[in-house]
């Protein structure tokens, strides 16, 4: 397992007393590798707080490579879906490690100690480089539950060739193993203004695509 640590933040005493919470959970049983292609993948979740977003903590997911060289990265991301149509766009954070070796059965990828505010609903993204040739290949580790046990996603996934695009594999749910812990930032009370931020939110994710349900 490969471990990473970020910097923590201290809160203001103003702010109200919150706690560290499991937001999303997809980690299980591997069902089979999804080979990136050269391209860089990206599954948009949504956390399971009912609140405006959150402060990310820790971050999982699982990764796989196979006959790759040295010098062979992953570069993982974390985007606001704020693109045309809801693609992701701006970065939020991210991180670029060496492999060092090959994990062809799959290596879980732990960062703790981070400090990521997000969005409700978010995309986080793996690119990977330098491979090497002679059929060196890297991608993601894909689950065999129908969906997360906390918070949820879509069956589909978006990925960037140059230009993001939404993909999907007809009669299959592409459905990568990754975890989120983290502090959820609650809905101010009382506040109508709050009210209604949290029920735009609510219609742009149900506009674009009902989770799980239809793309």
């Amino acid at each position: 397992m490969l471990k990473k640590s970020g910097l923590a933040c201290l809160v203001a005493a103003s702010v109200l007393a919150l706690h560290a919470d499991s937001l999303y959970d997809n980690l299980g049983t591997p069902a089979g590798t999804f080979d990136a292609q050269g391209n860089q993948i990206g599954d948009q979740i949504i956390l399971a707080d009912l609140g405006v977003g959150a402060n990310i903590t820790d971050f999982s997911f699982e990764l796989y490579s196979i006959g790759v060289s040295p010098s062979a990265a992953y570069t993982v991301s974390i985007l606001a879906n704020d693109g045309a149509g809801g693609a992701p766009s701006t970065s939020l954070w991210s991180d670029t490690y060496t492999f060092g070796t090959s994990y062809p059965s799959g290596t879980l990828v732990s960062y703790s100690g981070l400090s990521i505010d997000v969005p409700h609903s978010f995309t986080w993204a793996v690119s990977f480089s330098a491979l090497g040739g002679g059929g060196a290949q890297a991608g993601l580790v894909l689950s065999t539950a129908a969906g997360p046990s906390v918070g949820d996603n879509y069956t589909d996934y978006w990925m960037n060739n140059g230009t993001w695009n939404l993909n999907y594999v007809p009669g299959s749910t592409i459905n990568f193993l990754a975890a989120i812990s983290g502090t959820a930032i609650p809905v101010p009370e009382p506040s109508s203004v709050a009210l209604f931020g949290l029920g735009a939110v609510a219609l742009l994710v149900w506009g674009r695509r009902s989770l799980r349900l239809s793309r």
